[in-house]
Formats: structure tokens, C-alpha cells, sequence
């Protein structure tokens, strides 16, 4: 049997370890352990982009059901980390121009002002008919317009834009590699917006919970969820799925409660505070709810707002509001 050259390199230099030449072969490199952790220590840590879900240079992806204000949190963080001083592209694949200005602006139309580190990417449909392999071709456009703009972050909304075949594990393991090479080559941050297939209501999320191939779900660094309470419909919950950096803050334990608010011209996800995901996913039933007014109605003789009484019970504050006019 003929024993390749790389493997006769990475044989010498296991004998030899001071022999400081890099071994590769073909895609890989090898290096001493030791050499590899003695070079990552000198770098800073990555710092929060989203503390406690999301850091610098992970590949993540954000996942729910069809409107459950997915996109509302990616453009409300999208903006945060743009107003924090880094240059953001936010790819949108869903919305037009006037859709967006419709949903970031006021009545007298008035358009809300963003970062100006903040870059909006979408797609000329004309030449989406025109290209051949459209998935090699929008990674490539998107790897141009990182160059471009000196990017840092980048959020793309969403996945079945990129992959039509993403439950297919060929196709979304290729689709995956090439959103990796994205990533890994321009050194930047990369959410992926997804969506989530009918589920069961009371089900808790997991990693099976993403639409498409269980692969994808291999590929990604951080996997954030959002879900929908079935007490209460207004109140949604966000919940770190997958998280690797450390250990899990937002997990089933203790997931962040949420409600979509637009008070001007900028709908945004307003934390409510956080509880156990399952408090959020019982079923109720009639006397559960009576139970809950009465609740409701003691905290309030004892002094407390119904902001506070939203957050002693776990639901929204216009709940809390109708269960005081029972």
C-alpha cells in the first residue's frame, strides 16, 4: 500500500515535535495542541453581540413559526449592535422597500431613523431568473457586498430564500458549507433567520424544532428559538436552544418573556422578565383562569401596577387588564 507524502510529513512531525513546519493535506492542517491553545490565548475574547444569546464570529440561526416576530427581533437587534458601532448588513429576502417603511413608521409616515451602520441587502429579482446555481451565486454577491461595506455582522433573513431544498440533508449540508465559508472567510458574525414546521402547541423547543434537515442544525454554533405561550397569545418567549461559548442563560429553565410593542415607529420584542418555559405552555382551563383573575385582583388590592401583576402571572399587561374588568 502506497502511504501518501502529508502522511509521511504528520509522521515526522509527531516524532518531531519541535520540527515548527505546518503539516497539511489536501483541506486539512495539523497542529500541536499546545501550539493551537498558546495562539488562541493571545486573542481578546469574542465579545456579546446579543448578551448571553449570541457572541462575535458565531454562526447562528434564529428560528420560530410563521409570524411570530422573527423578523421584528432580527431588524430590533440588527439596529442594537449597528448603534453599538459596528457595521451590520441585514439581508431582507421577505419584505419590500414598502412594506418596510410601512412597518417602521408612524401614521403621518414618518420612517424611523436606523443606525447608520446599518445596511439593508435585497434581491434584484430580475437577475435571480438569469443565474444559474442561485445559492453560489447569492453567497458570492453577499461575500462582494461584506467586502464593500467592511461588514462585521451579518444577518440574513431568511434560509429558505438561500436553500428551497434545506429539508433535503445533500442540498442543506451544501448550502451550510458555503455559508460557512462566508463566515469563516471575512471573519464575521452571521445570524440566519429560519422558520419552525406545525408543531404541537405545548411542545418546548428544541434542535428538532427548525424547519429543514436535522444537518443544518449541526452546522450552526448558537441556535436561538422563539416561541409563542399558549396562555396568553400576545406573550412570546425567547429561548437559547444551543450555546456553546458557555453555559446555557436562557434555557428551558429560564426563558425571556416578551411582548411586541410599537409605540412610535419601531416595533421591538419588550422584555418582560424570565420564567420556566413550561409555565408558558400549559393548557388552560376554566378554573385555571378564574384562579387568575382572582389572583390578579388580590395583587392589585395590595398596591401593585399592572405591569407588576404581567410579571408575578406570566402574561401580557393588556391580559392583566381585562382579567381586572371581569
Amino acid at each position: 500500500m502506497q502511504v501518501s507524502p502529508a502522511f509521511d510529513m504528520l509522521m515526522e512531525s509527531v516524532e518531531n515535535p519541535t520540527d515548527p513546519s505546518p503539516v497539511t493535506s489536501g483541506m486539512l492542517s495539523v497542529i500541536p495542541l499546545n501550539d493551537m491553545m498558546d495562539e488562541v490565548s493571545k486573542l481578546d475574547p469574542p465579545n456579546p453581540l446579543i448578551k448571553g444569546l449570541w457572541n462575535e464570529y458565531e454562526l447562528a440561526v434564529l428560528f420560530g413559526i410563521s409570524n411570530c416576530g422573527k423578523s421584528i427581533l432580527a431588524v430590533q437587534w440588527a439596529n442594537e449592535i449597528a448603534s453599538s458601532g459596528k457595521r451590520v448588513i441585514y439581508a431582507d429576502f421577505e419584505l419590500s422597500p414598502a412594506q418596510f417603511f410601512q412597518r417602521y413608521s408612524n401614521d403621518s409616515r414618518e420612517g424611523f431613523a436606523f443606525s447608520p451602520n446599518l445596511y439593508r441587502v435585497e434581491l434584484d429579482t430580475s437577475k435571480y431568473l438569469q443565474c444559474g446555481d442561485f445559492e453560489e451565486v447569492i453567497i458570492e454577491d453577499l461575500k462582494a457586498v461584506i467586502k464593500q461595506t467592511n461588514a462585521e455582522v451579518i444577518i440574513i433573513d431568511n434560509l429558505t430564500y438561500l436553500c428551497n431544498k434545506s429539508e433535503k440533508a445533500d442540498a442543506a449540508g451544501m448550502l451550510m458549507l458555503r455559508l460557512r465559508d462566508l463566515h469563516l472567510t471575512h471573519k464575521i458574525s452571521s445570524l440566519i433567520v429560519s422558520h419552525t414546521p406545525k408543531r404541537g402547541a405545548h411542545e418546548p423547543l428544541d434542535q428538532c424544532s427548525m424547519a429543514g434537515s436535522m444537518r443544518l442544525a449541526n452546522f450552526f454554533q448558537v441556535m436561538i428559538g422563539i416561541g409563542k405561550s399558549t396562555v396568553d397569545e400576545k406573550i412570546k418567549y425567547i429561548k437559547s436552544v444551543k450555546y456553546r461559548a458557555s453555559d446555557i442563560c436562557y434555557g428551558s429553565d429560564n426563558v425571556i418573556m416578551c411582548q411586541i410593542v410599537k409605540p412610535d415607529k419601531f416595533p421591538y420584542f419588550e422584555r418582560l422578565g424570565t420564567c420556566e418555559e413550561r409555565t408558558l405552555l400549559q393548557e388552560v382551563t376554566e378554573k385555571k383562569n378564574k384562579d387568575l383573575i382572582e389572583q390578579a385582583k388580590n395583587l392589585q388590592s395590595e398596591g401593585k401596577t399592572q405591569r407588576e401583576i404581567a410579571e408575578v402571572l406570566k402574561c401580557s399587561i393588556g391580559k392583566v387588564n381585562k382579567m381586572l374588568k371581569a
